[in-house]
């Protein structure tokens, strides 16, 4: 069973003393301890489920890492749009993020740091994908690709904005503003529902057990490209 929210955010943080240095403590953690992927709860997993699981994509990632921030009693909301699917060109083998809507959902942090307010999604990828994937966009002299935008950082230091994936403005798609949940978000976003289940598709959702399956192969296929294995994506599939 995983840690309490409130109990895990005063561990991680115990000692430290400034809002930025617990902020980023915060958002290693969630970066690293919580490797990018998918779970068969795509993006309604809880807080708790991401971290029972130990992996999540952005969305749930954004979730847990608010979590985590209230449970400090600093003040930050998940902030929702919709952006380009070619971000995700090499996180599903074979080309498959071509069968998602050309908009995808997205969500980032807006947190409060000693009075200032900063927007963060660069917790997305874990490092050692992040690094492959800067790898992977460099040989291929692409910008965007396998989850990171190649003008994104997974760094940050508790202070200015900071993203691995909605890195530039040409990205954004569609404004959805914050909300409490991803659940609000689709409530106060009709359009996006279609989106969403698109997005659910791709997992083939006609059973928890489809699902958990093909979350399994694409989490597979991301082990292999943090470990350099050759993909079975190339620069030609847009």
């Amino acid at each position: 069973m995983p840690e309490p929210i409130e109990a895990l955010a005063a561990r991680l943080t115990r000692g430290l003393e400034s809002e930025a240095e617990r902020a980023r403590r915060i958002h290693d953690f969630v970066r690293d301890d919580v490797a990018f992927g998918f779970t068969p709860q795509l993006d309604v997993a809880t807080p708790e489920q991401t971290l029972a699981a130990g992996v999540g994509h952005t969305i749930p990632k954004t979730a847990l890492f608010v979590a985590l921030l209230r449970a400090l009693g600093m003040r930050a909301h998940p902030h929702f749009v919709t952006i380009d699917r070619d971000l995700l060109r090499g996180v599903f083998p074979n080309g498959l993020h071509r069968l998602l809507p050309w908009e995808i959902p997205h969500a980032y942090a807006e947190v409060e740091v000693a009075g200032d307010w900063w927007m963060v999604d660069s917790y997305a990828l874990d490092a050692p994908l992040w690094r492959a994937a800067m790898c992977r966009l460099a040989s291929e002299g692409e910008l965007i690709g396998y989850g990171a935008h190649g003008y994104g950082t997974c760094e940050w230091d508790g202070v200015g904005h900071a993203f691995a994936q909605l890195a530039t403005r040409d990205m954004l798609v569609e404004d959805h503003g914050a909300q409490e949940n991803v659940e609000g978000f689709l409530r106060a976003a009709p359009g996006v529902r279609d989106v969403a289940t698109a997005w659910r598709s791709l997992f083939s959702l006609a059973t928890s057990r489809a699902t958990a399956t093909s979350a399994r192969h694409i989490n597979d296929h991301l082990d292999r490209l943090r470990a350099g294995v050759p993909s079975l994506v190339t620069s030609g599939l847009h």
